[in-house]
């Protein structure tokens, strides 16, 4: 089950408001992200639709709400990934000569999905969820604060 809960619900001791899957969970999380910082949050999924749309369909994506977003990597992959981790701990020792603290900090890397370790983060997993530096597709920033206007 997945639930949407404002900090006024959660002062309150409220449950906050039962999502129908996974999908509308992200997309409710997403939006409140992106209104967090300032503006009263609202966490309908008619608003969280609205926000999202603004946020993904345009030529050019905003993304980056979707950091705080996401999903604990399975066993098997945590499995994999600390075994790479110990390998990569390896190399640098021998390879590079480097000190264990110094090795173990670069192959820790790969516990990671941008900034979570043991999650997959949900911007990871959006198509061009970057910004590019190619001039074409640059906006004049006026534009891009009128269209991100919620």
């Amino acid at each position: 089950m997945y639930y949407a809960i404002s900090p006024e619900e959660e002062e309150q001791g409220l449950e906050g408001t039962l999502l129908p899957d996974l999908d509308t969970a992200i997309t409710v999380s997403m939006s409140g992200c992106a209104q967090a910082s300032y503006r009263k949050l609202d966490l309908s999924e008619a608003k969280a639709f609205k926000v999202n749309t603004k946020l993904l369909k345009g030529e050019i994506i905003h993304s980056s709400p979707a950091e705080h977003i996401g999903t604990p990597m399975s066993d098997p992959e945590w499995e994999i990934r600390s075994s790479m981790r110990e390998d990569l701990i390896k190399f640098f020792i021998i390879g590079e000569g480097v000190t264990r603290t110094l090795a173990e900090q670069n192959a820790d890397s790969v516990m990671f999905s941008g900034n979570l370790r043991g999650f997959a983060q949900h911007r990871k997993l959006i198509p061009n969820n970057y910004m590019s530096d190619n001039k074409e597709l640059n906006i004049d920033i006026e534009l891009e604060k009128k269209r991100y206007a919620y």
